[in-house]
């Protein structure tokens, strides 16, 4: 996944990486990326910045 698509395009990345955990290409997955933006949405709807 290039930084680009980060950059310009968060649900073509979000569903990009989602198709990616189903299919169990954890490998080809953004992990970190993906544990960030969980961890940062989770803390948005609990009001935990």
């Amino acid at each position: 996944m290039s930084n680009t698509l980060y950059d310009e395009d968060f649900f073509a990345r979000a569903k990009e990486q989602a198709r990616l955990l189903r299919a169990g290409k954890l490998s080809d997955a953004d992990i970190e990326h993906i544990a960030e933006e969980s961890r940062a949405w989770a803390g948005r709807k609990s009001g935990n910045w």
